[in-house]
């Protein structure tokens, strides 16, 4: 199971980000994948504006 740190996600999700390209294609890649992937509250607290 692939669990993404808070930062790939960070990443992938702001276009303004160096990382963005990278990060973005590593995430269409898993989740369009075979590989099963998940993600904690704590992770999704950092991603999602509160």
């Amino acid at each position: 199971m692939i669990l993404p740190d808070v930062n790939v996600l960070v990443h992938a999700f702001r276009s303004d980000s160096g990382d963005h390209n990278l990060c973005r294609n590593w995430l269409d890649g898993v989740v369009n994948g075979d590989s099963w992937y998940g993600t904690s509250p704590q992770v999704l607290s950092g991603v999602i504006p509160g």
